[in-house]
């Protein structure tokens, strides 16, 4: 039979984990993570513009926080212009527009 201890060990433990796993999926990403996203997903990018505090915008009928920027791709007269899109707090890439 458990001691008195234990039970109150666990039941702390069963109050506090809720709370740990709120507190992680409402934490903001660093803009760094968003930044390391865009370069592994476009090679040859040339410029990065990222606006470092997050802004509620309306997508996909949900509000959201996201952070908003431009890159551009490419050199000389192929540079492609893109504004992106991506959530605040998984740092994943909504949307990534041509200019």
């Amino acid at each position: 039979m458990p001691s008195r201890n234990v039970k109150v060990f666990i039941a702390i433990l069963l109050a506090l984990l809720p709370a740990l796993v709120w507190i992680r999926m409402n934490k903001n990403v660093h803009p760094r993570a968003i930044l390391a996203e865009l370069r592994a997903q476009y090679d040859d990018i040339t410029f990065i513009s990222l606006d470092y505090s997050p802004s509620k915008k309306k997508f996909l009928g949900l509000e959201r926080d996201v952070y908003t920027g431009r890159f551009h791709t490419g050199a000389g007269d192929s540079t492609r212009r893109y504004q992106f899109t991506a959530d605040a707090y998984t740092g994943e890439m909504m949307e990534a527009v041509e200019l």
